[in-house]
Parts: structure tokens; sequence; C-alpha cells
């Protein structure tokens, strides 16, 4: 799903959700992260990978956590600026 998708889900429930992502040429791709079969490696489609991780979205923020065991790469810097910016929100090192 791309960010406007994720956003969607979000709304749908009550802002919480919990994704995995890539990034692929600047832009981000989500799935649920209990979708067993859209793992980060699906997600990549065969093309080079930028960063890959999962993220948790509550309504105070976002937390972005982990890594591709499958790819091998995790979050990069920017993801910490820009992921939080997708969905308006804080970026948040842990949930209270």
């Amino acid at each position: 799903m791309t960010a406007k998708e994720a956003k969607q889900y979000l709304a749908g429930n009550d802002g919480y959700g919990y994704f995995k992502y890539v990034k692929v040429c600047g832009e981000y791709r989500f799935a649920e992260s209990h979708e067993i079969n859209f793992d980060h490696e699906f997600l990549a489609n065969n093309e080079t990978v930028e960063s890959a991780a999962h993220i948790q979205v509550n309504p105070s923020g976002v937390k972005i956590e982990g890594y591709s065991m499958k790819l091998k790469i995790g979050p990069d810097a920017a993801d910490y600026e820009r992921l939080p910016e997708l969905f308006g929100l804080p970026l948040l090192w842990d949930f209270d």
C-alpha cells in the first residue's frame, strides 16, 4: 500500500497500525505487519531497496523499529524525518 492508503487504514482503525515498509526510489511501500504474504522482499518487488523496517503508529506518534532480515537492511537516517512527516505525527522512541 502507498502512504495515502496507509493513512486511510489508520483512519479506519482509530489511528493505530503496525506496518512493515520498504523505501524504493525514495517512495515508501507499506503492508500490515501481520500479513505473511506481503513481506519486505515482496514489497521490494526485485527492485533496489534503500531502507526497510517496521513502524508502529498510534495517535501520539510514529515509532520505527527493527529491520528486514530477508533484505538485510534497516531504516536509514531520512526515515526518522520522512515517516513521521508522512503521517503528520511526531517521532517516538518509545510508547508510554
